[in-house]
């Protein structure tokens, strides 16, 4: 599905705090991501954008949600994995737009949704199982994201095998803000969240049967709405290895 220009300027409209949230290693922005970076401020003049490296998401995450949890965070064996809690936990307290530092922004935020309020979601690709948390909205303390962080603690307080298969999407990334996501939205209880994503409804399942979030705050996009349409993912994971000051969120980084 694409989103119309008109469609868009239809739904038009100032719903969440004027802050881009992003983060990175340190501050050094390497060269292959700063176009990206700067299609957020290019597209968003009037908003803030936010950005905090490894030590100011630790020195937050211990401000914010106390000193275990900032043990917690810095005990996650993969920066993806700490960059993860730290965008639940900022979102949580401040409110705004999450963008990874590999996305590219093409069309401005206030066109995104006609809510005034609440959860801005996208399936996240083609096959619909999970949620994208790699561009998101939110107003603060919104209950999913608060559910995120209460999963994503009690899931590595019960320890972390590095050998279960995805076990990142499971201790912090889409399958765990996917199945915050579904609690939420009562389609099903911790239990069940704990089950593997087949036995659950997926997000494009959802997202099809609209009477399933119509009447809530949550507002789902399609799965090309962060995949090119609204925001383009370009996903540095696969395509940046080897470039020049490129750190891949697959490293290590302050581990304790």
């Amino acid at each position: 599905m694409t989103v119309s220009r008109r469609e868009l300027e239809a739904k038009a409209t100032s719903m969440f705090p004027k802050t881009i949230w992003q983060t990175y290693s340190t501050h050094e922005i390497p060269l292959v991501a700063r176009p990206c970076v700067k299609s957020w401020a290019r597209m968003n003049s009037d908003w803030t954008v936010k950005f905090q490296d490894d030590a100011e998401i630790a020195h937050f995450v211990t401000d914010y949600l106390g000193a275990k949890a900032g043990q917690l965070l810095r005990s996650l064996p993969l920066g993806v994995m700490q960059a993860d809690f730290w965008r639940y936990a900022v979102l949580h307290k401040y409110g705004g737009v999450y963008a990874d530092l590999d996305t590219v922004c093409r069309c401005p935020i206030e066109m995104w949704c006609s809510r005034p309020k609440g959860l801005l979601l996208g399936v996240e690709n083609k096959s619909g199982v999970h949620f994208c948390q790699w561009a998101f909205a939110s107003v603060p303390e919104h209950p999913v994201l608060e559910t995120t962080i209460n999963l994503l603690i009690a899931r590595a307080e019960r320890g972390i095998d590095t050998r279960r298969p995805h076990y990142v999407h499971y201790h912090t990334g889409p399958a765990l803000w996917s199945d915050a996501i579904r609690l939420y939205l009562g389609l099903g209880t911790e239990a069940e969240a704990e089950k593997r994503d087949l036995d659950q409804p997926s997000a494009q399942d959802i997202l099809q049967n609209a009477h399933l979030w119509q009447n809530t705050d949550v507002v789902l996009l399609s799965d090309t709405a962060f995949n090119g349409n609204l925001v383009a993912h370009l996903a540095a994971s696969e395509r940046w290895h080897g470039v020049t000051g490129y750190e891949s969120w697959t490293a290590n980084r302050f581990l304790v």
